[in-house]
């Protein structure tokens, strides 16, 4: 629930603030929240008897589902959330099957500011991003130079709690309208996860097609951040990204942000997060999420 994780940000910030080397009034989890919850990035479709309800995060494969849902099902349509979620609770509970997808918190960090640059550079089309052009221009695309100064406003404010960068727990928060979901698949064993949601309403299902509606604007930016982070190939070279101490530093603060993301959904923290006092908060907030998150100053 909000509170729960309004509690776990404030429980990590000192953290994020030693680590990133700044010190700035956290950004909150549930602001901003029209960006996430208005859009029709929802999807609904009917399959036999079943009408199957999609829960689109971003930057975990959403397009990719949506289209492998409008092969396999009619009556197709992308929904706000308060429309999604009223239909939900509309619908026979034996007829519906609600699902998600998520995505490895750190790749899923670079695919979103891959998507954030993308949108500086085509601003006629999201002025929303005009506010990151302005920050970003005179620093070359690519540059380490230009990706700490993308830091430094994520640190400040998340780039205004940018649903791209945005932890993905917050997008399963209720808002009004809660749904529960029959299956949280993951991108990583997304042919896998999608015939799961067959599984449960005892049918076969048409096998996941990754190439439909492929998201990507290129590699260079999501191989920057890699470089500048010290992952992917630049992991193997000592002269690729920042200096040893600032990756481990910009990682570790990714950690402490999708600390949540990184429990709940069970993912591996990286090996510059596996020392303390990472892995003493992990175990605190595994604990922690039976009693509502409870973990005060703890952290």
């Amino acid at each position: 629930c909000l509170p729960a994780l309004a509690e776990l940000r404030s429980a990590v910030w000192p953290r994020v603030e030693s680590e990133g080397n700044f010190s700035s009034p956290p950004w909150m989890p549930g602001a901003r929240f029209d960006q996430i919850f208005l859009e029709d990035s929802q999807a609904i479709g009917e399959s036999g008897t079943k009408t199957m309800f999609f829960r689109h995060i971003f930057k975990a494969a959403g397009l990719n589902v949506h289209a492998n849902l409008q092969q396999v099902t009619t009556n197709f349509r992308r929904l706000s959330y308060s429309k999604f979620c009223r239909k939900f609770h509309r619908t026979d509970p034996a007829n519906r099957t609600a699902f998600t997808f998520v995505r490895h918190p750190i790749s899923r960090f670079i695919s979103g500011y891959a998507e954030i640059e993308y949108r500086t550079r085509v601003g006629a089309l999201w002025p929303s991003m005009d506010f990151m052009a302005r920050k970003l221009k005179g620093y070359p695309v690519g540059s380490h130079e230009r990706i700490a100064v993308f830091f430094e406003e994520f640190f400040r404010s998340g780039i205004k709690n940018d649903g791209h960068v945005r932890p993905q727990l917050e997008f399963l928060l209720p808002n009004g309208c809660s749904i529960p979901m029959g299956l949280v698949g993951k991108t990583e064993r997304l042919e896998e996860d999608w015939a799961k949601i067959f599984a449960i309403q005892n049918r076969t299902g048409t096998e996941f097609d990754s190439e439909l509606a492929v998201h990507s604007h290129g590699d260079r930016d999501k191989d920057a951040m890699e470089s500048f982070l010290g992952l992917g190939s630049a992991k193997r070279s000592s002269n690729d990204g920042a200096s040893a101490p600032n990756r481990h530093k910009y990682v570790r603060v990714l950690c402490w942000l999708y600390l949540a993301d990184f429990v709940v959904f069970e993912y591996e923290l990286p090996d510059e997060c596996q020392q303390e006092p990472m892995q003493s908060a992990i175990a605190l907030v595994r604990k922690a999420s039976a009693h509502n998150f409870m973990i005060q100053d703890e952290v």
